[in-house]
């Protein structure tokens, strides 16, 4: 794909190529590389690997994306090398990714501004693993992982964040850098047609690459369902996502239904009655919540899992970390409809508000202004 002369040039480096339809991560990528286009960059994406992925690349240079692989080069350093120069600006994911590029970018590319989104405080994610599992091996590793990551986020030119909890725990800390707040986006479906009458059951999403997800619903499922089912034994529990670890799919029964990846998730958002987001740990924002709110269906959410978003507890969401707490919101949301109608309806307007599309682009294009990259 030939580049547009008249557009500038905004170099995309994640780890891999973005599974629009698998992940909440890969939505997050294609909605910043959508952001670019929009605001008037010509795009080149490399993944880490710099290989070609049958479907996912071939998506994006259908969108006049210009992806990069063999022969074109071989490697990330090579496309690097080849790409940077022509850069104005380069959007980097993961410090881990920004880590191995860098001192490459900053040679090739003195001139570009280099963005690094963070995903999530990987450390931070790292650290609470490591806390509730009591491992000190691998509280070790988190405390390493934080020096490299706070060393990323101060030689970026801009570093963003997802939450509000990690923009202020930053903020904290001595040379953090320049921090830019920018929640993920979602498109918000039509509102939707049925009614609480209509639905039944229990719905989890979440990609299992993602550890913080298959800890949190088995321990939902170990722990918190019994409690549901001893009061209600007609619910099914409904599990979603790909790369299910055996620990996740011997969960299945005929009242726990692990369906793996689904590529369209209408059906059973038009369907069930309650969103759970059960997660011991974790960092950053969770799409889980979004998506689920955004398609009207109310949520019961950990602490962990609200953390960051300015959710209000009782109008938006219901939170709860104990098992019999949990168990009796998910119980309540789904016995009484007055309840279901007003979250529903206020967690529904308030995703609306807060991570529209529009409002993103918004923040993304400040963003854009400060460092002076404006087309």
């Amino acid at each position: 794909m030939t580049q547009d002369a008249q557009k500038p040039v905004a170099l995309v480096v994640d780890a891999c190529t973005p599974l629009y339809d698998r992940d909440s991560g890969s939505q997050d990528t294609l909605q910043y590389i959508q952001a670019l286009q929009h605001l008037g960059f010509h795009v080149v994406f490399v993944p880490f690997a710099c290989d070609f992925t049958p479907q996912y690349t071939p998506y994006l240079e259908a969108q006049g994306v210009e992806c990069i692989y063999p022969p074109r080069a071989h490697s990330l350093q090579e496309a690097i090398r080849k790409e940077a120069p022509r850069a104005r600006l380069v959007l980097v994911f993961r410090h881990t990714v920004l880590a191995t590029i860098l001192p490459n970018l900053r040679e090739c590319a003195p001139d570009a501004k280099v963005i690094l989104e963070t995903v999530d405080l990987h450390h931070l994610r790292e650290m609470r693993q490591a806390e509730l599992g009591g491992d000190d091996e691998m509280r070790r590793a988190a405390l390493n992982a934080r020096d490299n990551e706070l060393d990323m986020i101060a030689q970026s030119d801009a570093a963003i964040l997802l939450s509000q909890y990690e923009l202020d725990y930053l903020a904290s800390l001595p040379a953090a850098g320049n921090l830019v707040h920018i929640p993920i986006a979602r498109d918000i479906p039509p509102q939707p047609t049925s009614d609480f009458q209509s639905r039944r059951d229990i719905l989890f999403i979440g990609v299992f690459r993602h550890p913080p997800n298959a800890d949190g619903i088995c321990w939902f499922t170990n722990t918190v369902w019994p409690l549901i089912t001893a009061k209600d034994d007609d619910i099914k529990l409904h599990i979603v996502g790909a790369y299910a670890p055996d620990s996740v799919s011997d969960l299945a029964s005929d009242k726990v239904l692990v369906h793996g990846h689904l590529p369209d998730l209408a059906p059973l958002m038009q369907s069930v009655r309650v969103g759970i987001a059960p997660l011991r740990y974790g960092a950053g924002l969770k799409g889980k919540i979004i998506t689920t709110l955004g398609n009207g269906v109310p949520v019961v959410s950990t602490s962990v899992g609200v953390e960051g978003a300015s959710y209000v507890p009782g109008t938006h969401v219901l939170v709860a970390d104990e098992p019999q707490a949990f168990a009796n919101s998910v119980l309540a949301l789904y016995r009484e409809e007055v309840l279901w109608q007003a979250l529903a309806s206020k967690g529904r307007d308030f995703v609306t508000s807060e991570f529209s599309v529009a409002a993103f682009r918004d923040r993304f294009a400040a963003l854009l202004s400060d460092l002076g990259v404006t087309p």
